[in-house]
């Protein structure tokens, strides 16, 4: 199985954007999304956005099926490992929460994350990460990158 591990706002909502016809989405990051489902049929999404903080896993494949994209290829979320320890909030970092859904799922064969986040923040996962960013979302460039990442044979690690 290949995984998406994919953000959202800065991904496929950029800050700067038309909306694509659902009105939650950047057309163009979208569109170049959407190219990578298209191309990458075995692949599958796990949000990490967090959009899952506020939305069900059904309501995020909702949002996705308006835009054009099978509520069947979103998968998951990953796991919330946010806790509170006295006085001491403990946020860890999303390699941290990505790593745990990946030692829960031992089928994942290969993997990409797309994020908008500081490459510092995806420690240990860095040949993974294609990192976009937050004004215009995915580009074509980084969703031929991404296809090329998930199509290339040879280990996950």
């Amino acid at each position: 199985m290949k995984i998406i591990f994919l953000d959202i706002d800065g991904v496929v909502n950029p800050w700067r954007s038309e909306r694509d016809s659902s009105g939650r989405f950047g057309q163009k990051a979208l569109e170049n999304f959407k190219l990578i489902m298209d191309t990458a049929a075995d692949t599958f999404v796990v949000i990490t956005s967090s959009w899952r903080y506020h939305h069900t896993l059904s309501e995020i494949k909702k949002f996705f099926h308006q835009a054009g994209i099978s509520p069947g290829r979103i998968l998951d979320i990953t796991p919330d490992l946010r806790r509170d320890e006295g006085q001491i909030r403990h946020d860890p970092g999303r390699n941290e929460e990505i790593q745990a859904w990946l030692d829960q799922h031992p089928g994942v064969e290969k993997f990409a994350i797309i994020d908008d986040v500081d490459f510092e923040q995806m420690e240990g996962l860095e040949e993974h990460f294609f990192q976009t960013q937050f004004e215009e979302g995915l580009t074509l460039d980084q969703s031929l990158k991404i296809i090329n990442h998930l199509n290339t044979s040879g280990p996950m690690c």
